[in-house]
């Protein structure tokens, strides 16, 4: 879990939001026990601007991983951060 948060946040410093959190949006490298995370899948990531926190409205992702601000269309980059807290649970 660890590799996959610094994964988000990495996104996140570079101004883009995934919006698509899930399992099946990770793969690793390669076989190895130490593998690198890669993530996949940017088809509905945004950019956004790290120090302006502009809310978006657009209802996006997959409904069992979706944070309850996308539902109510108004939330921002930490959306990603919701969707890694049910992958956690």
């Amino acid at each position: 879990m660890g590799k996959l948060f610094s994964a988000v946040a990495y996104l996140h410093k570079n101004g883009i939001i995934h919006r698509d959190i899930k399992p099946e949006n990770f793969i690793f490298k390669d076989k190895t026990k130490n593998s690198e995370i890669k993530i996949i899948d940017f088809g509905l990531s945004r950019k956004y601007e790290p120090n302006k926190h502009k809310r978006l409205s657009s209802m996006v992702g997959t409904p069992l991983y979706v944070a309850p601000e996308v539902l109510k269309e108004n939330y921002d980059f930490r959306c990603d951060n919701w969707s890694l807290g049910v992958l956690i649970y």
